[in-house]
């Protein structure tokens, strides 16, 4: 697997439907400037435990605000 942070960019810009990939970063929030629901983080979780092979639990998912927490999530998986 790619570093996390690309696998996470790359999971982010198909749920957004974005090719504007230099918007997520980081720093990204997942609301307010992706402009995700909660139904697409989950989405995104699922893709995750694809890839992972690892469960994401809920309570982790309600963390995420940023990209950066998906990313972190990715990194322990």
């Amino acid at each position: 697997m790619k570093n996390a942070f690309e696998t996470v960019r790359v999971l982010l810009e198909k749920q957004c439907g974005t090719q504007d990939v230099e918007k997520i970063l980081p720093a990204s929030r997942l609301r307010d400037d992706l402009h995700l629901n909660s139904l697409e983080v989950v989405d995104v979780s699922l893709e995750i435990e694809k890839l992972t092979g690892k469960a994401v639990k809920s309570d982790e998912i309600e963390k995420w605000k940023t990209v950066g927490d998906i990313v972190n999530t990715v990194s322990r998986q």
